[in-house]
């Protein structure tokens, strides 16, 4: 129990040091005399650093220890953190924030790796379950608390909190984490090392299926806030609760995977996922079709797919990391690079082609959805999908 608060905490982590910097902005502005380039550049740094980190958690994580990894990043994060309080220079800012983009990777990749580790696939479907979902209530409270010490605080106080919950992290990891006994010692410290992977049709599959069943969450949480708030005059409010309602339905049926499958079965959890994922975008083409600009019908549809693509997920993330017990952290790594990927370029598309109403949205929803479902149809045929 106090691994899985441990690694929850690192999750909590590293959505908070995004959450908790956002509201700070404004203040570090008029703090720092800072355009909104410059601003807006400690994130990128940030984002950069990330996904730095990113690639190089999956080759030290298994090529050494995920334990030595994660206490050492964490490490880094508290003292990059430290700076981050301490420093009245915007240009050491900037760098404490490179550094904690690149060392929270670490941790919050190879955490995947520790939690099924030496678990049979039905016990690792179930917590991958807990922590996902965990995660996503998590998304409604986080951005709410950074909110709130940014308003009525110094931008200061954001971090010294992020500050307190990493040392705590660390305290637990370092009590809680065990050595991986699945080391690969023959993989390189190199980019190389992921060739053999990348050239896996198994692997490629089921990265692909994963990230086009999670970008459409992704790219609908981004744009209905232009789409709600500034089209169609929803007050701020009321957008968070729909956004916030989604992530509750998420969280709540990530974490019921387990007495799903205990009391379904796997292979009739995964054709009702795909059937409530079918049926979101049934409702999908129907919105669009008849141009509906209701907020609250556009909600029900995706929470019909949230619903869905929640057991779907997480069946996919537990079977993609179940195909080799000696690369979990590289292709943990894979997932999470192809991700953000391909979830900035679709962003980055939408938002090129949006005109102020749901079409847009709505037809880059459903092309990404049926072609993860395609996806997912195609590993069931192969054979190659573990728990159904």
């Amino acid at each position: 129990m106090l691994l899985f608060i441990s690694l929850l905490t690192i999750c909590i982590i590293s959505r908070a040091e995004i959450d908790f910097f956002i509201p700070c902005i404004p203040d570090l502005q008029q703090k720092f005399g800072l355009s909104s380039f410059m601003a807006q550049l400690s994130l990128s740094l940030n984002f950069i650093g990330y996904c730095i980190g990113i690639l190089l958690s999956g080759i030290l994580g298994d090529k050494f220890n995920y334990r030595a990894i994660i206490l050492y990043h964490l490490l880094f994060f508290i003292l990059a953190t430290l700076l981050c309080v301490i420093t009245s220079n915007y240009k050491f800012f900037l760098f404490g924030r490179f550094i904690q983009g690149i060392s929270i990777a670490s941790p919050t990749i190879l955490i995947y790796a520790i939690l099924i580790e030496h678990s049979k696939f039905n016990n690792r479907l179930k917590k991958l379950g807990y922590i996902n979902g965990l995660l996503a209530l998590s998304m409604v409270i986080i951005p709410t608390i950074g909110s709130h010490l940014g308003l009525y605080s110094h931008w200061r106080l954001n971090f010294f909190v992020l500050l307190c919950l990493s040392v705590l992290a660390m305290l637990l990891s370092n009590k809680t984490i065990q050595s991986n006994r699945n080391l690969n010692n023959t993989s390189s410290i190199s980019l190389k090392s992921y060739l053999p992977l990348l050239k896996s049709r198994k692997i490629l599959l089921f990265i692909a299926s994963l990230c086009f069943m999670i970008t459409p969450y992704w790219i609908f949480i981004s744009m209905s806030s232009i789409y709600y708030v500034n089209d169609l005059g929803l007050p701020l409010i009321e957008y968070v609760y729909h956004k916030d309602i989604l992530a509750i339905i998420f969280g709540l049926v990530s974490i019921m995977n387990g007495l799903l499958i205990k009391n379904l079965g796997g292979k009739n959890c995964l054709f009702l996922s795909i059937g409530l994922c079918l049926l979101s975008i049934i409702c999908l083409i129907m919105i669009i079709s008849w141009n509906i600009n209701e907020p609250v019908i556009i909600t029900s549809a995706m929470a019909i797919l949230a619903s869905g693509a929640a057991f779907l997920i997480n069946f996919l993330y537990a079977n993609a990391l179940s195909i080799t017990e000696h690369d979990i952290g590289k292709i943990s790594a894979l997932i999470h690079s192809v991700r953000l990927i391909l979830t900035s370029l679709s962003l980055s598309l939408v938002s090129k082609l949006y005109c102020g109403n749901f079409t847009v949205i709505g037809i880059a929803l459903i092309i990404m959805l049926f072609t993860g479902i395609l996806l997912v149809t195609y590993l069931y045929k192969l054979d190659i999908l573990k728990g159904v």
